[in-house]
């Protein structure tokens, strides 16, 4: 097996730390972002697994009263950035608290409010209500050899990734502003649809969708990829194509998103 990257090696000790930090509210945590894609991808896809950093999302309806989280981070010597949810850990890695933007309660646009925690623990984030209901526990193991920490933890499935990752494209494509759109979220995006079966996440999330909530989640972002895939000039291909780094032929990359989102939408519909 290929080593990990000495980044992704410190990002999983982080995340093995703040879960540490969290254990009384850890039944409220769910696991999202590019540490969730790998445990479900685990293998190379011409670019490594890599990240930099760990992304929880909090269950309101799970989350305890207290003991208050930013008081707890706090006092582990963790670093509140500019932005809701954004936390430093001691050893410089990042760590986003964020809950689902269809649950987030409060009248801030980007701070979730959370009952009996200070206002800028968490980040609203659309995208991730559909983690909340598709999610399953999974091992998390330390990546370092000497560390022989393992939690058990919920880890968003690979339907609700997907959409987690295609209402971030989206939201940042949006947007405008090329530097906030990263290719690896399409390479991540890419790494799920291969690795999970595209026609089974379609599936999965069509039944999801049976709930009215998670419905209005997931159908615009299907109707999204969908355009975006059968246009000419694909922002979600090219991106992908950008993340393959020429590991393997930009047309190859081209092609095999297109087609697996295309499936994906087959099975949904």
């Amino acid at each position: 097996m290929t080593a990990a990257a000495p980044e992704y090696v410190l990002a999983r000790r982080a995340l093995l730390d703040v879960l540490d930090v969290l254990e009384a509210h850890q039944e409220s945590l769910v696991l999202v972002g590019a540490q969730a894609v790998y445990l479900h991808a685990p293998g190379d896809f011409g670019v490594p697994a890599y990240t930099t950093d760990g992304d929880l999302t909090i269950d309101p309806d799970v989350l305890a009263y207290a003991p208050d989280i930013d008081t707890m981070l706090r006092n582990a010597d963790y670093f509140a950035g500019q932005n809701p949810g954004a936390w430093t850990s001691p050893s410089g890695v990042h760590i986003d608290l964020l809950v689902a933007a269809g649950v987030a309660s409060g009248p801030g646009r980007r701070s979730a409010s959370l009952a009996g925690h200070g206002l800028p623990t968490a980040r609203r984030t659309p995208g991730l209500e559909v983690a909340l209901v598709d999610n399953s526990v999974m091992t998390l193991r330390a990546l370092d050899p000497s560390d022989e920490r393992v939690r058990d933890l919920k880890v968003a499935g690979p339907a609700a990734l997907t959409i987690a990752k295609l209402a971030k494209l989206r939201e940042r494509l949006d947007l405008g502003k090329e530097d906030r759109v990263l290719p690896k979220d399409a390479g991540d995006l890419l790494r799920m649809l291969r690795a999970c079966d595209a026609r089974a996440i379609g599936n999965q999330l069509s039944v999801l969708a049976a709930q009215p909530a998670i419905d209005a989640v997931i159908a615009p972002l299907i109707r999204w990829s969908a355009a975006d895939v059968g246009a000419r000039e694909s922002q979600l291909a090219r991106l992908a194509v950008l993340a393959a780094q020429g590991t393997e032929p930009d047309r190859q990359v081209d092609g095999s998103l297109r087609a697996l989102i295309s499936t994906l939408v087959e099975a949904f519909r």
